[in-house]
């Protein structure tokens, strides 16, 4: 539930400081713009920044900013944490912002109740990425929420995917905040605390604008292609402020495969495949390495995957079309072979003796799930172990394919 944590006390009441000493440092219109995940990434991929402001229209409500610092909060799936607070302003909560500690980068479930606890009205539930790069972060979560001076309110973070352990949330501890109570949901129980969350609630008194350098109003924007990012916020009081962030979108590598034949025989030895860049790994049934070796009739598509130094993936194939060769030496017509699933056996008619021949079954993959050999014009195998299936048999002599074809096997 609760962890010390492994660095001294002195040190991490040092940070404590310094996150007061910011939040008292703001001028009136700051805006800062928090990217909600790396703004490096490969072609495909895209990251939210998201700005906020303290400008003039906005006024810092409820606050408890003590946090210390040998003490911290699991926030993994399973546990919940919520911290109540009693409203001192009439008007739009617009922000809380809320302490998260040490790398974060997972889903959380966010939720503003009315009341203390979460027995009241719901009046707010988000989805959102928690994304905190190590250390101390006061991430900001947007609200649209009527409060009253003097109601209870609660606010409260359920842990999903990517979170850390065991460190989670900043707490205080000895109850600093007097105006509402911290409860927390583990596995094994409930249990009321006497710690409070790190917390800033900011209601609106005016409004605040955003204008993105893409056009977009809202306080956050979602980019998927590299360049500077600037928002201009206004307050109502006639403060303006800025802020830029950089996004940089690596290029996915040109991927390119050709294989040594496209058009092989089921009897043939294996087919050389070749990828660019050099590095790369092939797969697709019947490749092994940097070959694929044809088994059974079909069309086979085989893939080249490749992965460059920034992390970027992309991916070329190819098909190969496998057939049925029949050898030079020996060719039966179709009308002298007869095969056909009877039961559990697969049976073979032949006009004359293939004494000698093989069997050879194989499944859609084209792994081999029989080898016979045949010991006259009339043979049968026991096919029992099979799973239901399309099946492709191929009869060889001399190493040369003399018959192929299908059948259905169903139990």
């Amino acid at each position: 539930m609760l962890f010390p944590f492994s660095k001294s006390m002195t040190v991490m009441l040092t940070v404590s400081l310094f996150l007061l000493t910011s939040l008292a440092s703001y001028s009136q219109c700051d805006v800062v713009i928090t990217p909600l995940g790396p703004t490096s990434f490969c072609e495909g991929g895209s990251v939210t920044l998201s700005a906020s402001a303290s400008g003039d229209s906005l006024q810092l409500d409820q606050s408890q900013t003590l946090y210390n610092g040998g003490t911290s909060a699991r926030n993994l799936p399973g546990y919940s944490y919520w911290q109540s607070f009693t409203a001192g302003l009439t008007g739009t909560l617009v922000q809380i912002d809320a302490g998260f500690f040490t790398f974060i980068d997972g889903t959380g479930f966010w939720t503003v109740w009315e009341g203390s606890g979460t027995g009241g009205t719901m009046l707010d539930s988000q989805v959102v990425n928690i994304y905190c790069n190590g250390g101390n972060c006061l991430l900001s979560f947007e609200e649209n929420i009527e409060v009253v001076e003097g109601n209870t309110y609660t606010f409260q973070i359920r842990g999903g995917t990517g979170m850390p352990d065991p460190y989670g949330l900043q707490i205080g501890a000895g109850n600093p905040y007097t105006q509402g109570t911290m409860g927390f949901v583990d596995p094994s129980g409930t249990y009321l605390t006497d710690f409070d969350w790190v917390f800033n609630t900011w209601v609106e008194s005016g409004g605040v604008t955003y204008l993105w350098s893409t056009g977009e109003t809202d306080s956050f924007i979602t980019v998927t292609e590299s360049g500077d990012y600037t928002v201009i916020v206004n307050g109502a009081g006639g403060c303006t402020d800025s802020a830029t962030e950089q996004v940089t979108v690596y290029e996915l590598p040109d991927v390119t495969m050709n294989s040594a034949d496209d058009s092989v025989c089921v009897s043939d030895a294996t087919v050389a495949l070749y990828g660019e860049p050099y590095g790369g790994v092939f797969s697709g049934p019947g490749v092994s390495y940097n070959v694929f070796a044809p088994s059974a009739p079909g069309n086979y598509t085989i893939f080249y995957s490749y992965t460059d130094g920034y992390g970027c993936t992309n991916t070329d194939s190819i098909v190969i079309v496998v057939e049925v060769c029949s050898g030079a030496d020996e060719v039966l017509p179709e009308n002298e072979i007869s095969c056909f699933v009877s039961g559990d056996r697969f049976f073979i008619h032949t006009g004359n003796d293939l004494s000698g021949a093989t069997c050879r079954i194989t499944n859609s993959q084209g792994a081999t799930v029989l080898n016979g050999m045949l010991d006259g014009p009339e043979n049968s195998f026991g096919v029992q172990h099979l799973a239901t299936g399309i099946y492709y048999y191929q009869l060889q002599r001399n190493g040369r394919s003399i018959a192929a074809g299908k059948f259905y096997y169903g139990k």
